[in-house]
């Protein structure tokens, strides 16, 4: 009787991961076939990695040794970019040792979910167990921040990253820029941004503008558009939205177009 109850139980996890099966799969055809199928193809490392999903949520007793082998960090990391946060905070929980890689797979997957609230307090358990967070742990937490308009907590999270030197990554400075704006602090965004320890990404840019283009800052996003194009970096569709949306928010609808463009 156990025995079909764990073939049942791996039917139904079969089913369930139908999609990510026929993915796999499409790995062993020819390669104008998978360039043509590219979009539906998950990126897994092997369809060893994809037997183990299916196992897992059965027993985890007899895998001890495969979890091993086969990294459950990558599988941990599988879990939580497919949104399976219950499988994935289990596993988790049933590691004997992780490492910065295991809670960076989960903070990061809870936080671009709809989990921010446990993204954040996981950063938390991180500092009050002593563990050394990284740039790649910080990048979660400003996101989670910004989805739960906390602002405090996010101010928290920028001291750290400055008392850490983690301000020379453009990530990080990014993701914090991106917090504020969204949190309508359209001035610290911008302090953040001129801050910066490090050269400025397009993405640097485009959070900056938007951000003051949906607080009605019209002429400031505009301007740094236009100092945009003294410095040299190429704006991309991103950035001409961004200008768009200025001049909506901020009722600059007759604006000359040599001024906008410079």
């Amino acid at each position: 009787m156990e025995t079909i109850r764990m073939k049942n139980q791996l039917y139904q996890m079969a089913e369930r991961n139908k999609l990510i099966l026929s993915s796999t799969l499409e790995l062993k055809r020819p390669s104008r076939w998978r360039k043509q199928k590219k979009k539906n193809t998950l990126k897994c490392s092997s369809l060893n990695m994809i037997l183990l999903l299916l196992l897992h949520p059965v027993t985890l007793a007899p895998l001890k040794l495969l979890l091993f082998v086969f990294q459950a960090d990558a599988l941990l990391d599988v879990y939580a970019k497919m949104g399976d946060f219950n499988n994935a905070e289990r596993l988790f929980d049933e590691m004997g040792v992780r490492d910065i890689a295991t809670w960076n797979a989960l903070i990061s997957g809870l936080a671009q979910g709809s989990r921010a609230r446990d993204a954040l307090e996981l950063f938390k358990r991180m500092g009050f167990q002593g563990l050394k967070r990284n740039e790649v742990t910080v990048l979660g937490a400003p996101s989670a921040c910004s989805h739960l308009g906390a602002l405090g907590e996010g101010e928290a999270v920028y001291s750290f990253v400055k008392e850490n030197g983690l301000d020379g990554n453009v990530q990080v400075c990014n993701a914090v820029i991106d917090m504020y704006a969204k949190c309508g602090l359209v001035e610290k965004a911008r302090n953040v941004f001129n801050s910066m320890n490090c050269s400025k990404s397009l993405v640097s840019w485009n959070a900056m503008i938007m951000g003051f283009a949906m607080h009605g800052h019209g002429v400031d996003a505009l301007e740094l558009f236009n100092e945009m194009g003294r410095v040299g970096v190429v704006p991309d569709g991103i950035t001409y939205l961004a200008a768009l949306c200025a001049c909506n928010h901020a009722g600059l609808v007759y604006l000359d177009p040599w001024w906008i463009l410079g």
